[in-house]
């Protein structure tokens, strides 16, 4: 599924207001997505749908989140968190976008409460999975 898609899901409008055309996507419309188990992200307007991780990609992140988490931790460089957690980019590249694993340096990390990080991390990591290589590795990439 690299390509721009609608979930099957996602009714024609929802309270009475159309979805954007492709490109036109904003981070306030992908808020009024459903919590169905989809990953929804906007990039470069565009709405991307990734069905629910499998297991191995889920053991893949928690895998590296316990190592360099750890070693985040015990050296007191910053924060790392797992999806999903929203990132805007600057200039509308992503909004938003969710990394698999994300590395925030010390007075980099979003602020306590925060629902999303506005600006860029120090780090991002996707595993890659057949069902979303090809847009991890260009599209993704590429933002």
């Amino acid at each position: 599924m690299a390509e721009p898609a609608r979930s099957p899901a996602l009714p024609a409008a929802l309270d009475g207001h159309a979805w954007p055309a492709p490109g036109d996507w904003t981070y306030e419309d992908s808020l009024r997505l459903p919590e169905d188990g989809n990953r929804y992200e906007v990039i470069r307007g565009r709405l991307y749908v990734t069905p629910p991780p499998i297991y191995d990609h889920q053991y893949a992140i928690w895998q590296l989140d316990q190592t360099l988490g750890r070693f985040v931790h015990e050296n007191k460089l910053g924060v790392v968190l797992i999806a999903a957690f929203d990132i805007r980019l600057p200039v509308g590249l992503t909004d938003p976008v969710e990394p698999d694993v994300i590395f925030f340096r010390a007075g980099n990390e979003p602020r306590a409460g925060a629902t999303f990080f506005q600006g860029t991390p120090d780090l991002v990591i996707e595993v890659l999975s057949p069902r979303t290589r090809r847009r991890d590795k260009t599209i993704k990439l590429d933002a």
